[in-house]
């Protein structure tokens, strides 16, 4: 007894046969039993699939050439179900094989609990966990959104994000923050046909922001260190600082000279973006932890 084609269950059942007890059973081997397989469909929920027992597995993909190894796979961690993991089948592992234990290579992809994703690791530290070289054409940083009024704008001129006035004044691109902080920064300034172009990348690092005069002289307790371009004049270049602000201290940007207004008779802005470098701004983990 096992299962059954479709035309060969038709010629048990064809008129003038008479089916035995084997028949029948074939016939139920062949088809589907939502309890028995783990499906079932649900308004609610769509296609519920369940793993069996002790089994990790919930979905395989075959080619038809090799039916006996799947060629990816998709199960739930063994230990911490909470994790979805999707597997390509190593080579000379057998259907079967594996089940109920971890592999010996890490899953490909890893969903984990609180929106973790994981890159050749079953269980992602943060937000994306990548075991790996990362290979891209680009890489660019996140905007905090502020209220205009902070980025040095007057209300409703400028939208608040990734651009702010060139106008000579500083404006907060970033904070207000507590504790410790790094953070990278790319920005860009220009206006069309004169000659005023200047480009930044800089590596700003704040610890709890020491002020005073004597406590912080030139500023070396919070460094910022500027790589810079500009095509005519040195005052068309983009200046950084640290700067106290409401409820912390904040990260400022300006340009050293009034770019004025574009061929549109709109105010030239500049285009920024920035990365953050550092998590634990507390220092938490350095006193905070079961590790000796």
């Amino acid at each position: 007894m096992g299962r059954k084609n479709r035309a060969t269950l038709k010629e048990f059942f064809r008129r003038g046969s008479l089916p035995n007890e084997e028949h029948f059973h074939d016939l139920i081997d062949s088809s589907l039993n939502m309890n028995d397989e783990g499906f079932s469909k649900s308004q609610e929920h769509g296609l519920e699939i369940l793993s069996q027992s002790s089994r990790s597995s919930l979905l395989s993909f075959f080619r038809y050439e090799d039916p006996g190894r799947p060629l990816w796979r998709i199960a739930l961690d063994p230990v911490d179900r909470r994790h979805l993991h999707f597997r390509e089948q190593e080579a000379g592992e057998a259907q079967g094989e594996g089940e109920g234990v971890e592999g010996s290579r890490e899953p490909i992809l890893s969903l984990g609990p609180g929106g973790r994703v994981g890159i050749n690791t079953g269980t992602p530290e943060s937000a994306l966990d990548v075991r790996g070289f990362i290979r891209s054409k680009g890489r660019e940083g996140v905007v905090q959104k502020l209220p205009r009024e902070e980025q040095g704008g007057t209300p409703g001129s400028e939208k608040g994000g990734a651009v702010i006035v060139a106008d000579g004044g500083w404006k907060t691109i970033a904070g207000p923050f507590h504790g410790c902080h790094a953070l990278e920064v790319v920005a860009g300034v220009g206006l069309r046909r004169s000659g005023r172009y200047a480009l930044l990348h800089a590596i700003a690092i704040n610890a709890y922001h020491p002020t005073g005069f004597f406590f912080d002289l030139f500023r070396r307790k919070k460094p910022i260190r500027v790589t810079q371009a500009y095509h005519r004049h040195r005052s068309d270049r983009l200046s950084l600082r640290w700067a106290d602000g409401p409820g912390g201290y904040v990260l400022q940007l300006r340009t050293r000279r009034d770019y004025g207004e574009g061929p549109r008779g709109k105010p030239v802005r500049i285009r920024y973006h920035l990365t953050e470098l550092w998590s634990d701004h507390g220092m938490s983990g350095s006193w905070d932890s079961e590790e000796a």
